[in-house]
């Protein structure tokens, strides 16, 4: 009477169960670990049949150490890919930001380019966050007229925001 890979499988379980996690264990796997690369050898078994196998437990210790191995060796990759991924990830943005940054600069240099030289130095300190007593001590003049600067920059430079957003961020800097 031959038996079926299934019938031969459920006996061992039943019999050997221990003897065939051991060595998984042994090899640093937990028991899920453990549990998982037998069931993927027990699939592997029923799904192809036995071949040529004299010694079936010692046969599914030794697939379901290759089986780890090999899951092991796979997460392993995947947690490298990852964190090459997300390394990647961050030094892009990194220079994103860098970029975004220097663009806005330039917007702003370019925009400020465009006002006549005394409401430019005003409205770069203000730019600047130097608040206006500050500013006209700094260029000799009272506050009122580094007021009248201000306002008249921001009448000429409202065309360069177009953008509600865009125009309460230059307000708000002001």
């Amino acid at each position: 009477m031959t038996t079926t890979p299934r019938e031969v499988i459920a006996s061992l379980i039943r019999n050997s169960y221990q003897k065939m996690l051991h060595p998984l264990l042994a090899a640093g796997a937990s028991k899920e670990e453990a549990d998982e690369a037998l069931a993927n050898v027990f699939v592997r078994i029923v799904a192809n049949g036995w071949g040529d196998v004299e010694n079936p437990l010692t046969y599914i210790r030794k697939a379901a150490l290759r089986e780890y191995a090999r899951e092991r060796l796979r997460r392993t990759r995947d947690y490298h890919r990852d964190r090459s991924y997300a390394a990647d990830r961050t030094r892009q943005m990194s220079e994103d930001a860098s970029l975004n940054s220097w663009e806005d600069r330039e917007f702003v240099m370019s925009a400020l380019n465009t006002l006549p030289p005394a409401a430019r130095s005003v409205f770069a300190l203000i730019y600047d966050g130097v608040p206006p007593q500050e500013i006209a001590e700094l260029l000799g003049s009272n506050t009122n007229a580094v007021r009248q600067a201000t306002h008249a920059a921001r009448r000429l430079l409202k065309p360069n925001f177009p953008i509600a957003g865009l125009r309460r961020t230059a307000k708000e800097t002001l």
